[in-house]
């Protein structure tokens, strides 16, 4: 339905077309998440997770502050040399609250009243009621859970977007190509559904190569060890933090400070695996002699649990 509206809405105003773009994850993530739809650009759960993903932009990078290496410092007064970003984090803290509370005071009315549509929120908070879901799982788990859901899709997944949008634009003979493997499947009365994807071939590897190509978290979501590892040889101790390199390459991007240092290979540039990794080149996927048979990104999902 998302997509229908999307690809609608693309035909209208071309200066509406960035909020048009975001407002397709938004409505998605927020259906999931609440059981809420959104028809406008000045929906106030939009606007409110707007404020709150772009305080969170501005935060200090993740995983690399100085709070995140002396915890401590969350701790000491305003005043006290270091605690800048403890100090933005109170300032922010209650719209924070806002940002978790509201959605889940409307569902649990609607809740009440019996109006609720099936969503994340609404599921959990059924399986809570019927008692102990793990004897640790609280109701702020459950609020953090449905409220991060919207900061990790909405900006990613509009990104995603915007860098195929920008690839169409400088690639327009894999554009026509997709154009007519569409064309031949699925004809020019309806629109593509999931049940066509096995006869899209080239379609799927234009999604994969999009985000190879420039993935939308360059250094993926920081990680932290909750024990000892060692990988290849080397010894990462408990407590380190670890930073998935997806595609920041020192070459090309030229990093400075601390993530030059840190910075090597890029995983979905790397030569050793595909050839001309700077390139966009759709076909890299497809087994030989249409293609390479080059393995498809994996990277820019980032790591751990799914």
């Amino acid at each position: 339905m998302e997509a229908r509206t999307l690809a609608q809405n693309l035909l209208g105003d071309p200066k509406e077309k960035n909020n048009i773009v975001t407002r397709f994850p938004s409505s998605i993530i927020l259906s999931i998440a609440y059981g809420h739809r959104v028809t406008s650009d000045k929906d106030r759960y939009v606007l409110l997770a707007d404020e709150v993903s772009g305080a969170a932009a501005t935060a200090g990078a993740l995983g690399s502050s100085l709070l995140d290496f002396l915890p401590f410092l969350q701790y000491m007064p305003s005043w006290f040399p270091g605690t800048y970003y403890a100090n933005y984090a109170r300032k922010w803290a209650p719209k924070v609250k806002q940002f978790r509370d509201l959605p889940f005071e409307d569902v649990q009315r609607q809740m009440k009243e019996g109006t609720a549509k099936p969503c994340l929120l609404v599921s959990e908070l059924e399986t809570l009621g019927r008692g102990p879901i793990d004897g640790k799982t609280t109701i702020d788990d459950i609020k953090g859970a449905s409220s991060l859901a919207y900061i990790g899709g909405v900006e990613t997944t509009t990104s995603s977007l915007f860098i195929f949008i920008l690839a169409m634009i400088l690639h327009p003979e894999c554009q026509a190509r997709a154009q007519a493997e569409l064309d031949a499947v699925v004809g020019s009365q309806r629109l593509p559904e999931f049940d066509d994807r096995d006869s899209l071939p080239y379609l799927e590897c234009l999604l994969h190569e999009t985000l190879r190509w420039h993935s939308p978290l360059p250094t993926g979501v920081p990680h932290f060890t909750v024990e000892d590892d060692v990988y290849r040889g080397m010894l990462i101790p408990k407590g380190s933090i670890i930073v998935g390199n997806a595609r920041y390459d020192e070459e090309k991007d030229k990093p400075l400070g601390l993530l030059k240092i840190l910075t090597n290979r890029a995983m979905s540039w790397d030569e050793n695996i595909y050839a001309n990794p700077f390139g966009f080149e759709p076909t890299r996927y497809l087994p030989a002699p249409l293609g390479r048979g080059e393995p498809r990104p994996v990277a820019h999902w980032g790591f751990g649990r799914r």
